[in-house]
This record gives structure tokens, sequence and C-alpha cells, in this order.
């Protein structure tokens, strides 16, 4: 792994600049340079003590576009930021080979105020990396700026859309994707391995029990944890990024996985099928075909805007094989997205 919150925070050009900060969790961007070349990274942090005043930012950056974050870092800001950080230890305790990695993390032994304030309050948090960050994927953890309503057309999906697919795709962006399928990273997250898709725990599901001390068989037992149940199934194969690549070729891989996946849930963690949503994204947080499991009390991601689910899914592809090839799609997309900008760009005609 290239990096780590240790030596990026060590750096002696690091600046620091907080995206979003809240009561339980908070996301900051990092800079460094590596070779001359400038690494930007997202540390995205949970489960913190009283934190909202050390890291929050006095600039206000919701209507500041990924390209001017440069100009953002401000030095008093950033050195108090750096300072809260310094005082941890980060512990790896996962990473998917690529740029994800994800951290315990526990206050240094400090002297004085700094250990007695330690003692009053939570002491440890975890910590999600992501390093070097894409210019998507500081997007995602920037403030929410405006959204517009997108028509997509098969048109304008086939001249603007599945080209910025492609080039996402192959920037190699995607190689932490490959590193789950295959199994050689985040094996502890594991649930279901089959020919043509493995189900795993999702990194979003925040109270999960800690896989590596806690035996899988006892995980039913975190009654307080399973209201937030979030898994995630990859599909194996490649080309797949969205469901505009579904046939009906697809449709037994599609039953078996809600079959097969709601009966590993149901035997770890004792969560019935008819108390599970499942469904895709469109336009999906990265462009590998994967489908979501929640429970119905967790209404994360299952926006009317963006939320497909799997049986309507199966049942459109059963009526109509070009379903999602030919159909006019409808999606919310940040204002500041690089996809929006290449639609708004993009001929009226294919509209």
């Amino acid at each position: 792994m290239p990096f780590s919150p240790k030596s990026l925070l060590q750096a002696s050009d690091c600046l620091a600049q907080s995206l979003s900060v809240s009561n339980d969790h908070a996301t900051i961007l990092l800079r460094t340079t590596e070779y001359d070349k400038v690494v930007r990274s997202v540390l995205k942090l949970t489960f913190l003590p009283s934190h909202v005043d050390a890291l929050s930012s006095t600039n206000d950056i919701r209507n500041i576009s990924v390209e001017d974050l440069g100009s953002a870092f401000t030095p008093g800001d950033s050195s108090r930021i750096l300072n809260f950080l310094r005082n941890y230890e980060y512990q790896l305790s996962s990473e998917s080979g690529a740029e994800y990695s994800y951290f315990n993390a526990t206050p240094k032994h400090g002297p004085g105020l700094l250990k007695w304030l330690f003692s009053k309050i939570p002491t440890v948090f975890k910590a999600e990396l992501i390093s070097p960050a894409s210019e998507k994927q500081i997007e995602r953890a920037m403030p929410v700026p405006s959204h517009s309503m997108i028509t997509e057309t098969p048109k304008l999906y086939q001249q603007v859309v599945a080209p910025y697919i492609r080039s996402v795709v192959d920037s190699g962006s995607l190689v932490w994707v490959q590193n789950v399928v295959d199994g050689s990273k985040e094996a502890e997250r594991l649930l279901l391995d089959t020919e043509h898709y493995v189900l795993n725990v999702d990194t979003k599901w925040k109270t999960h029990p800690d896989p590596f001390t806690i035996s899988k068989d006892n995980w039913k037992n975190y009654k307080t944890a399973l209201k937030d149940l979030y898994c995630l199934a990859i599909v194996k194969e490649k080309g797949l990024a969205t469901i505009r690549d579904l046939r009906k070729r697809h449709i037994p891989i599609l039953k078996d996985m809600m079959i097969q996946c709601t009966a590993a849930i149901k035997q770890i963690y004792n969560v019935s099928p008819d108390q599970l949503r499942f469904f895709f994204h469109y336009h999906p947080q990265f462009y590998h075909l994967h489908v979501h499991f929640t429970r119905l009390e967790n209404e994360t991601g299952c926006q009317v805007e963006r939320a497909h689910l799997v049986a309507d899914v199966i049942q459109n592809l059963e009526l109509d094989e070009e379903f999602y090839s030919n159909r006019t799609m409808t999606y919310k997309v940040r204002s500041s997205d690089k996809l929006h900008k290449l639609i708004n760009g993009a001929d009226a005609n294919l509209s």
C-alpha cells in the first residue's frame, strides 16, 4: 500500500482542508507531493470524540469545484486540522490493494491537558483513506452542491455517457474491485463466493462487528448493528458496468443472486429475505455491476431517482431483452460532476 495516514500526515508539505464535519464524522482532504507530483487524498473519520471545532474549516467550499480546491487551503485551518490528526496512531485494519484502506485510530500518549482530555472522551475512531483520490472520489466527498435531473436518451447514452463510462473504467481506478472479486483483498468481509458473483459486507455498514476480532458465527448476536445491514454483491463478469449492459442471458444470474444472497444473509445474520431490499444504482458509485442489499430500516441509497429493484430489472428484461439499452433513463447528478458538464455540452439533438 503506497500511502497511509501516518506517511501523509508526516509529510512536511502536507496541507489539510475539511470537506464536511458533523457530530458523527468528518471528511478531510489532504494534499502532499510525491516525486514533484501533487497527491490528493480523502480521509474519512467516523465515531470521533468531540472534534467539530478542531476539524472545521473557515472556508465555505460548497460552491467550489474540484479544480479550484487548491486555492481553498488556508494555513490556519490546515495547521489546526493536522495538529489534531497527528495526535493519533493509525493501525491498518483492511485494504483493497488499490487506493482504499481502513484504519483504527487511537490517541498517542500525550502529556498534560491532552492526556486528561482523552481520558474524558471516547478515544478510538475509524478512518477510511482513499489515496491517491481521483477527481470523482473527491467530488463525492465534497459538500453537496446543487443537483440536476438528467433525461438520458439512448442516443445521449451512446454518444456521451458510454464513452465517459469507458474512460473511467479504462483509467485503472477499478483495480480494487477485481481484488475484492478474486478474494485477494477484504476476504474478512466475504459472505458468499459463487461462480458468477461475490457477496461482501459493504464498507458503508459502519456498525458491523469487527470481522478480525469477532467470529462470523456471532455476528447475528449484534442486534443493534443489524438495523444498518448493508451488503454488496459484485458480479464477476467483466464488461458489465451498469444495468444498461444487462440482457436476457443475465436473468438466471440475477435470480440466483436473489436466492443465494438472501439465504446467506439469513444464515449469517438471521435477517429474513422479506426484511431486505436489493437494488441497483443508476448511475452507480463505481462502474462494475453490483447489487446493494439493505435492511428495510436502512434507507441509504434507495432514492427513487437512483435505485432500481432487482425484481423489476428482471421483469423488464423478460419483457424486452433490449429494455435497458433502449430505455430513456432519468436520474439526479451533481451540478459539479464531470458527467453533468459533458451532458450539458452535448448536442441538443441528443436529448
